[in-house]
């Protein structure tokens, strides 16, 4: 938090202490290599890895970490993927080690906020329950 405004760091560190009485571990990282090697802290080689779409993992480099030879990443969009391949990694996803996931902003009382396409998501899970 080197550059920042004492009252920016005052706000991360609220919205740190909110996260976590919110049950969710957080951590502020400077810059992408602070957050790449925080990374490696908290996957364990071997893990099996999966993520929503997020544009953040591959522009910090995050993406190339999880996807590498140390780790079990299930793509759902890897080239040459069939629509069964895809539903298979959906079904994979529900008992990985690790996943992560995008949030389109965090309050300062410890929220994330999410507007993305749930109703897919939950129309997807449930279609897939009744498969089952």
């Amino acid at each position: 938090m080197s550059a920042l405004s004492n009252e920016t760091k005052l706000k991360i560190e609220k919205t740190i202490k909110n996260l976590k009485a919110n049950k969710m571990d957080a951590y502020y990282c400077d810059n992408k290599e602070d957050a790449c090697n925080l990374v490696k802290t908290l996957i364990k080689k071997g893990d099996v890895i999966s993520s929503g779409g997020s544009v953040t993992l591959k522009e910090t480099g995050v993406y190339d970490i999880i996807t590498s030879s140390n780790y079990k990443y299930l793509d759902r969009a890897a080239e040459g993927i069939t629509p069964e391949e895809v539903e298979e990694v959906y079904h994979k996803t529900f008992s990985s080690d690790v996943y992560f996931a995008s949030s389109n902003a965090i309050t300062e009382n410890g929220e994330l906020l999410r507007q993305f396409y749930m109703v897919l998501r939950v129309l997807y899970l449930f279609a897939v329950i009744i498969k089952l």
